[in-house]
This record gives structure tokens, sequence and C-alpha cells, in this order.
């Protein structure tokens, strides 16, 4: 199971918190960008966890659809970036 940046064990249905960007920010497409640094400080349930890569999923979508004008937005997320 993968853990935050302060160490707890984050599973389905945990509540994290948004505590930093992903390291390779700047790679990503623009819309990417602005969603990532949107939902920074901000509380979501994790949807799923990655097997293999040990990401979260995120629902960010009361934050990143009004903002990009879209919906049913998710975020994958290193578990290092959340609280």
């Amino acid at each position: 199971m993968p853990r935050t940046s302060t160490g707890r064990i984050v599973d389905v249905g945990n509540i994290v918190k948004v505590v930093a960007v992903p390291p390779d920010l700047d790679r990503m497409p623009k819309d990417m960008q602005i969603a990532f640094r949107a939902i920074v400080g901000h509380r979501f349930k994790v949807r799923s966890v990655h097997p293999e890569a040990k990401v979260l999923e995120l629902d960010v979508s009361r934050i990143v659809d009004p903002l990009l004008g879209s919906f049913l937005n998710s975020v994958w997320i290193e578990p290092e970036c959340v609280a």
C-alpha cells in the first residue's frame, strides 16, 4: 500500500489533502498543470490506487471542472504529494 508524505498508509475511500504538485509537472500539458496547481491545499477522496504504479486517483471535479470547463475530472498523483 502506498504511503502519504506523512507516512500514513492510504487506500481507496480515504480522504487526502494535496500538499504538492507532481515532480514532473513542467513536462505535462498546460491544462494538467493548471489542474494540479488548483488542487493544492484541497481535500479529496481516493477513487482508486494503481496496483503497479502505486499512484492515487483523486476525483477533483469540484475544483477542476469549473476551471477548465469540463466535467468528471480526476487526476493520478503520487502519494508523496498528499497528506
